[in-house]
């Protein structure tokens, strides 16, 4: 079922959102061959310099396509935050309509590889899926990126950061949530025309909407998948993770062993210790029955501190080593990722993202599922008219305390709450598909 969603009004298209440019493109019968050569202009030259008149090799038609409705870049970077480690940088990335995203750049040193860096990515522009822990779902969601958005992420951070090796969908948003912008960015960063990275050196972390867990593993059996799981059983995940409800704990390990089964790879399971929470020894041990016989990696998070409104403590080193210990002693692979609580000084660790200031009330809520049922509660649908108000009543809508309009406002309530109700059952009944 699909939300009514705000639609976003963008004056310009980016070049990157390929489905757009080749539609563009079919419909006045333009070739899409150039389309290599234009990406490897925009990579290669200065943002400034980017100049779609001096690419000569390009045709006249698909020049004045590119003026009249496409942009090299179309998100613009607002500002630039670097940890006093040098390990995190957070990008502050405006988008064209003025929405507001966070990137993250994360440099490793002790790898096998002799170092890399990730760029955390945006899917969204906050987050419905409201998670206790992260600030993100704060935010409520205002808006689904589109593919070019998402790339353009990497664009920038190529660009005024450090040449980037592995893409996480792990900043803003649920990557599955916005399924098809993050399946063809997925596409894009792998295109050998574009970025060209590794399907290995990508990650789509869920909190497991599970439709499009199983499509992910039909559709990309190469790109690795993390479970964001946190709790060994349903009543501990449920106070963490609200679509735990909809997304239980038992359809969530189906669509693990279907992913085992269907790609042969092992599923990384992200574990965020809550210390007063879920960190405890039987935790553990709940934990490594739930996930016994699965190809998985356990992957142990700290909690890092949120203005969640949440009572929320961090793990100490104790606790997770302790936790650590009882998962590899039941032959799992277990590691402490101690690194995500860098880049804490500037709000850009694991849980940590969000537009200070865009809080739920701006965002798309439950309600606007059913608008029309809403509106059609307002006092302006409901007030009495005045030809048919007592002589008590002196406002034109029922808001004054005589009989007659205590109990329009009640009729106002009932119908609001029926409205609610209404959207609530719409929203699980799109959760559970």
């Amino acid at each position: 079922m699909a939300l009514n969603m705000r639609k976003r009004k963008l004056e310009k298209i980016p070049i990157f959102y390929e489905s757009a440019l080749t539609a563009a493109c079919e419909e006045r019968e333009i070739k899409t061959i150039h389309f290599k050569r234009l990406w490897k202009h925009i990579m290669t030259t200065p943002e400034k310099d980017v100049d779609f008149e001096s690419m000569s090799q390009l045709p006249r038609a698909l020049k004045k396509l590119l003026r009249e409705k496409f942009t090299p870049c179309s998100s613009r970077l607002k500002k630039i935050s670097h940890s006093k480690d040098r390990k995190t940088s957070k990008l502050l990335i405006e988008l064209q309509d003025g929405n507001l995203i966070e990137s993250v750049v994360i440099r490793h040193s002790d790898t096998r590889s002799g170092g890399h860096t990730v760029l955390c990515v945006s899917s969204q522009v906050g987050c419905r899926m409201g998670c206790t822990f992260c600030a993100t779902g704060t935010m409520g969601l205002h808006a689904n990126l589109n593919a070019g958005e998402i790339q353009e992420q990497l664009l920038i951070a190529n660009r005024h950061v450090a040449k980037i090796r592995n893409i996480v969908f792990m900043g803003m948003g649920e990557p599955l949530d916005n399924w098809g912008a993050v399946k063809e960015a997925i596409n894009g960063f792998y295109d050998g025309r574009k970025f060209g990275l590794s399907f290995q050196h990508m990650t789509v972390s869920t909190v497991g909407v599970i439709s499009k867990m199983r499509l992910f593993s039909d559709t990309f059996p190469k790109v690795n998948l993390a479970l964001s799981l946190h709790a060994g059983t349903q009543n501990v995940r449920k106070q963490i993770v609200p679509t735990s409800k909809a997304f239980t704990m038992s359809k969530l390990l189906d669509a693990v062993d279907y992913h085992n089964n269907k790609t042969g790879n092992k599923v990384f399971i992200e574990y965020l210790m809550i210390g007063n929470v879920n960190s405890s020894l039987n935790d553990a041990k709940e934990l490594s029955e739930r996930l016994k016989g699965r190809d998985v990696i356990v992957n142990l998070i700290p909690y890092n501190k949120t203005e969640t409104g949440y009572d929320y403590e961090a793990p100490t080193l104790k606790q997770m080593e302790a936790f650590q210990k009882v998962m590899m002693d039941a032959g799992y692979y277990c590691t402490l990722r101690k690194t995500t609580v860098s880049g804490q000084d500037i709000d850009g660790a694991c849980g940590q993202l969000a537009i200070k200031g865009l809080r739920k009330r701006d965002a798309l809520d439950v309600e606007s599922v059913v608008p029309d049922i809403k509106r059609s509660s307002s006092k302006e649908d409901t007030c009495i008219p005045p030809d048919m108000k007592r002589a008590c009543c002196t406002k034109s809508c029922g808001s004054c305390s005589c009989e007659c309009c205590a109990s329009s406002s009640d009729g106002n309530t009932m119908l609001t709450l029926a409205a609610v109700g209404v959207g609530l059952l719409a929203y699980l009944r799109w959760l559970r598909k």
